[in-house]
C-alpha cells in the first residue's frame, strides 16, 4: 500500500494492538504525519473498530501540548485510519529498558507534565485507563506527549463489557484490576507507578505476579533503586501509590503542584536530601471533609458573576421564607428552604440563615402535626378554676427534668426560662390553650402561666424574621464591598510564587492584616523594584484569580522575575546575580536571561549593556573552567561566543570603548603562540599532553572536597560522569560532596 487517501506512506513504523503504524506525508498539507490503520471489513471484531474510533473522538476533544494531536480521521476501502503528528524521541518504555541516564529534574518535570495533560482530559469527561510506559513519549524536545486513548471512556460511551478488564494490569489501579468502579483516580495511580518505575528503572510492585502484589502488597520503597533521590519525592510517591483512592491524590492537578514544589525545591538547593519542605497537598482538605453538593443544586447562569447572582437569589428566598412561616404553609416553606440550599450551597456567607431556617421549618413541622393530633373539641376548653399542676395538658417543672440535656431553642434565642419570667409583664392568670402536647411544654409555662403559646410564637416568628433580615443586610453589605472592582495598579516586573503558599500582607511584616493567600506558581505584579538582594519584603499586587488591594509579599518567596522594561530586566538580572563565584549552572542561566533581554529590547541602551554583561560572564566561565583543567574546547568556545556578543557593539560611540578593553583580554585568552615570525621550538612541535584519566580526575576530586572547594569539586565529578555516566565511585564521591556542604550550610 503506497496511498491512502491524500496519504503517501512512507515507511511502516509499528505495530500496535489494533493495527499497524505508518510514516506518511500528508500530500495536501505536505507535511509528515503519523498514519495509524485499521482493517474494518466485515471480518473484523466490531469491539476494536468501535475502540479505534473511540481513541480518534477522544483525542480530537482534547488540545493539549501533552496529548497526541489528531489531524484527521477518515475511512478508505474498508480501511479506516487517525492522522497524528509524528514525534520523534522513545516512548518511556525504550527510556526504562535502556535505563538512560536523565537529570532527576528532567524526570520529575516529565511526570508533571503527565498529570498535566491527564488533568486536562478528566476536566473534558475522558479517562484513559491505560496508562503505562508505551503510551508516554518523550520528544527530542523534552516534551511528554500522553499516547493511546484507544481504551478511554468518554462520558456519552456504553462500550463497556461485562467481566472484562481492559488495560495492562501491570499498571493499574487496585479497583481496576478487581474490576470495581474506577475513575479518574485510577491513571493517577498508574502514573505514580511509571514515574517510580522511570526514576528507579525498577517496578515498584515486581514480583512473580504484579497485579497480586499491586491489590494485596506494599511497594517497594523508592531508595531501593536510587539512593541519591530527594527524600520529598517518596512523599509524592507514597500518596500516588495509595491503594484507597480517596487518599490518593484526587486530580492531576493536584498531583503535578506536589511535583513542581519538588521540582522548585530541587533545583534551589544544591543537594537532594531536603526533606522539610511542605507540599501544596498538604493543605488540602481530606475527601472525607468534602460535603457532596445537594443533588438539586442550581448552576450559576452564564455570565454571571457568582456571589452577585447568590446574593440576589437570597434577597428573593428570604422574604418567601418568611411568608410562608406567618401562614404557617409547611409545604411552602419546605420550597423555599430546599431552594434557598440549591442556590446557595457552599457559600459561607449564607450558612447561618441557612441554618435559620432549617430549625424553624422544623419546629413548625413539628407544630403542625401536634396540631393535627389534638381533638376540635379541646382546642378552647379551660377551667378557669385549675391550676397549671392539675391540668392534664402541661407538667410540672419536675417533669422536665429528664430533658434538661436537649436544646432548648426558645432559651436559644430569647435567654433562659427564668429571664424569660422576670423580664415579661405580669398578667392576670390565664389558662393554658389545649393545642399545646404536654410533650412540647416547658419549665416556662409551668412557673409562668400568664406566658401563652400564642404570644410565645409571635415572639419567635419576630426573632426568627429579625436574624433573617439582619442575616440578609449584613450579606448586602459584605456583597456590595466585596463586588467593588479593585484598580490594577501600574506595575514595573511581575514575579511567581515560588513556595507552597505565601500571604500577602497590607504592610512590610507578618504583623499586618493579611490580604491574600497565593499558591505556587501564581504571578504576581511588582509595583517597585527591590533596592538591593537583601531586602526582605516587596510591594506587589495580586490581579489573578481575582484582583486584590495592593500588599506585601517576602521577596525570598518568589522566582522568576521579568522586567516590564528593558531598565527594569537589566535592574533585575544584576540584582539577582549570582556573581563569579555562583555555580556554573546559575551563570549559564543569568547569560541566557541576558540574551533573551537583549533580544527583546533590541536597539535599547539597556539591551546594549545587557550585552557587555553576557560577555564579562562568558569570559569568566572560560577563565574558571581553563583554571580546573577543563577541555580547551570547553573554555574556548565560551569565549568564541563572547566575541559574538562583542560584534553589535564595534560601532556604537558608547560601548565601544568597554567593548575593545573585553575583546583584547579575549583575545589573550586565546593566543596560542607568540608573536613574531620564529621558528617553532620542540616543545611546540610535541604532541599535545594526553586528557587526564577518570581515576585521576577522581583523586583531584577527593582531594578538592578535602580542601573544602566543593564547588569545583562537583565540578570535576560532572566532568567524570559526562566521560563514565555511571561511574559508580563518581557517584558516591558526588553524594558525599553534598553532605558535607549542606552541614557547613546548616
Amino acid at each position: 500500500m503506497s496511498q491512502l487517501g491524500r496519504y503517501e506512506i512512507i515507511e511502516q513504523m509499528g505495530t500496535g494492538a489494533m493495527g499497524n503504524v505508518y510514516r506518511a506525508r500528508d500530500t495536501a498539507l505536505d507535511r509528515a504525519v503519523a498514519l495509524k490503520t485499521i482493517r474494518t471489513g466485515v471480518d473484523v471484531d466490531q469491539g476494536i473498530r468501535q475502540r479505534f474510533y473511540r481513541e480518534a473522538r477522544a483525542c480530537a476533544r482534547l488540545q493539549h501540548p501533552n496529548i497526541i494531536t489528531v489531524f484527521d480521521l477518515g475511512e478508505v476501502e474498508n480501511t479506516a485510519y487517525i492522522a497524528m503528528e509524528l514525534l520523534e524521541g522513545a516512548d518511556f518504555r525504550r527510556i526504562i529498558q535502556e535505563c538512560r541516564p536523565i537529570p532527576v529534574e528532567a524526570k520529575i518535570a516529565a511526570a508533571a507534565e503527565i498529570c498535566d495533560a491527564i488533568a486536562h482530559a478528566h476536566r473534558h469527561g475522558v479517562i484513559h485507563r491505560d496508562i503505562k510506559p508505551s503510551n508516554l513519549f518523550l520528544t527530542k524536545e523534552g516534551r511528554t506527549k500522553v499516547l493511546d486513548f484507544g481504551i478511554a471512556r468518554l462520558p456519552s460511551s456504553r462500550l463497556t463489557v461485562a467481566g472484562q478488564i481492559l488495560g495492562t494490569p501491570n499498571y493499574m489501579a487496585p479497583e481496576q484490576i478487581l474490576a470495581n468502579p474506577s475513575d479518574g483516580r485510577a491513571d493517577l495511580f498508574s502514573v505514580a507507578v511509571v514515574f517510580f518505575e522511570l526514576l528507579t528503572y525498577v517496578h515498584p510492585f515486581q514480583s512473580k505476579f504484579i497485579p497480586g502484589r499491586i491489590v494485596l502488597g506494599e511497594p517497594d520503597s523508592l531508595f531501593d533503586g536510587n539512593t541519591s533521590l530527594p527524600v520529598l519525592l517518596e512523599k509524592v510517591i507514597a500518596r500516588g501509590l495509595e491503594k484507597d483512592p480517596n487518599q490518593r491524590y484526587q486530580t492531576g492537578d493536584e498531583f503535578a503542584a506536589d511535583l513542581r514544589t519538588v521540582l522548585d525545591a530541587l533545583r534551589g538547593n544544591a543537594s537532594p536530601s531536603f526533606s522539610g519542605i511542605q507540599l501544596p497537598s498538604d493543605n488540602a482538605i481530606p475527601p472525607a471533609r468534602i460535603q457532596p453538593e445537594p443533588v438539586s443544586s442550581v448552576a450559576v447562569p452564564e455570565g454571571q458573576d457568582a456571589q452577585e447572582w447568590r446574593l440576589s437569589e437570597a434577597l428573593r428566598l428570604l422574604p418567601e421564607f418568611e411568608a410562608a412561616i406567618k401562614c404557617r404553609d409547611l409545604d411552602r416553606a419546605q420550597a423555599a428552604v430546599v431552594d434557598l440550599e440549591g442556590r446557595l450551597a457552599g457559600d459561607v456567607r449564607f450558612t447561618e440563615a441557612i441554618r435559620l431556617c432549617r430549625s424553624r421549618l422544623l419546629e413548625l413541622g413539628s407544630e403542625n402535626g401536634a396540631s393535627e393530633a389534638t381533638p376540635p373539641d379541646q382546642s378552647t376548653s379551660s377551667v378557669a378554676g385549675d391550676t397549671l399542676a392539675e391540668s392534664p395538658l402541661v407538667h410540672p417543672p419536675q417533669a422536665n427534668a429528664a430533658g434538661a440535656g436537649s436544646v432548648d431553642l426558645d432559651a436559644t434565642l430569647f435567654g433562659s426560662s427564668a429571664a424569660t419570667a422576670v423580664d415579661l409583664p405580669s398578667q392576670p392568670s390565664q389558662p393554658p390553650f389545649s393545642d399545646v402536647p404536654a410533650e412540647a411544654a416547658s419549665p416556662t409555662y409551668a412557673t409562668s402561666p400568664e406566658i401563652t403559646r400564642p404570644n410565645l410564637e409571635r415572639w419567635k416568628s419576630l426573632g426568627i424574621a429579625g436574624a433573617i433580615v439582619v442575616c440578609a443586610i449584613s450579606v448586602l453589605i459584605a456583597g456590595i464591598v466585596a463586588l467593588r472592582p479593585v484598580p490594577v495598579e501600574p506595575s514595573i516586573a511581575t514575579a511567581v510564587v515560588s513556595v507552597a503558599s505565601a500571604n500577602v500582607f497590607a504592610g512590610p511584616g507578618a504583623t499586618a492584616k493579611k490580604i491574600a493567600a497565593v499558591s505556587s506558581g501564581t504571578q504576581l505584579n511588582v509595583l517597585r523594584l527591590p533596592t538591593s538582594r537583601d531586602q526582605k519584603w516587596i510591594n506587589v499586587q495580586v490581579v489573578r484569580p481575582k484582583v486584590f488591594r495592593p500588599g506585601y509579599v517576602r521577596v525570598a518567596e518568589l522566582r522568576d522575575w521579568h522586567g516590564k522594561t528593558s531598565v527594569a530586566a537589566l535592574a533585575l538580572i544584576r540584582m539577582f546575580s549570582p556573581g563569579k563565584s555562583g555555580a556554573e549552572g546559575e551563570i549559564s542561566g543569568q547569560i541566557q536571561e541576558l540574551n533573551n533581554l537583549a533580544s527583546r529590547f533590541s536597539g535599547d541602551p539597556a539591551a546594549k549593556e545587557a550585552r557587555l554583561d553576557a560577555a564579562r560572564l562568558r569570559l569568566s566561565l572560560a577563565q574558571r573552567r581553563k583554571s580546573s583543567g577543563s577541555p580547551p574546547e570547553e573554555w574556548q568556545s565560551e569565549l568564541k561566543e563572547a566575541q559574538q556578543e562583542l560584534e553589535p557593539l564595534a560601532g556604537d560611540q558608547v560601548f565601544r570603548a568597554q567593548a575593545l578593553d573585553l575583546t583584547v583580554q579575549i583575545d589573550k585568552l586565546l593566543a596560542a603562540k607568540p608573536s613574531g615570525i620564529l621558528s617553532p621550538s620542540p616543545t611546540a612541535l610535541a604532541p599535545p599532553p594526553a586528557s587526564p584519566s577518570v581515576s585521576e580526575l577522581l583523586a583531584r576530586a577527593g582531594q578538592l572536597r578535602e580542601d573544602g572547594d566543593y564547588l569545583a569539586a562537583e565540578r570535576m565529578i560532572d566532568q567524570i560522569l559526562r566521560i563514565s555516566p555511571r561511574n559508580k565511585d563518581a557517584q558516591a564521591l558526588r553524594d558525599k560532596i553534598r553532605r558535607a556542604h549542606d552541614i557547613e550550610n546548616k
